[in-house]
């Protein structure tokens, strides 16, 4: 059986929280703040954002100083916003993004070329299970994974 990790462009906001500061403070991102579910964040101050690790480290670069968010919506539409980091008491700033940066799931595999190590699986269209929105992929890999259970569908029931 293989499974398949598929990685989008950015990292995809999924949800948003609250953040204790380092003086005990409940806050969140300013309400005046225009993202929503399902954007994605492609770039920090103009630098490129590919993964969770990217996210982190550019946040914590700024030392509190605002960061410019460049976010691309379901829609395919680019917009920019100016969020301010969150100092927490781990001495490390937070910006209440709850985000990911792929999906993973079981699919079949229709071929496999080991020396261009391209492949093609089932091909739909996959919505995330947070969002709801489908995703645009921008590359996969092959991921060994291991069969637990199985479902049959049936009409207009799909497992």
């Amino acid at each position: 059986m293989t499974g398949i990790k598929l990685y989008i462009d950015g990292v995809m906001i999924v949800g948003f929280s609250e953040i204790e500061d380092i003086n005990g403070k409940i806050q969140s991102i300013d309400d005046s703040s225009n993202l929503e579910s399902g954007d994605r964040i492609i770039k920090i101050n103009d630098k490129d954002i590919k993964t969770i690790e990217d996210l982190r480290n550019e946040i914590n670069l700024v030392n509190g100083e605002s960061l410019k968010v460049t976010v691309e919506n379901i829609d395919g539409n680019i917009k920019e916003e100016v969020i301010n980091p969150i100092k927490t008491g781990e001495n490390e700033y937070k910006i209440g993004l709850w985000v990911k940066e792929g999906a993973t799931g079981v699919g079949t595999i229709c071929f496999y070329n080991p020396e261009t190590l391209e492949f093609a699986a089932l091909g739909h269209g996959i919505v995330d299970s947070d969002t709801g929105e489908l995703l645009t992929i921008e590359k996969g890999e092959i991921t060994q994974t291991k069969l637990i259970s199985l479902t049959k569908g049936t009409a207009g029931s799909p497992r």
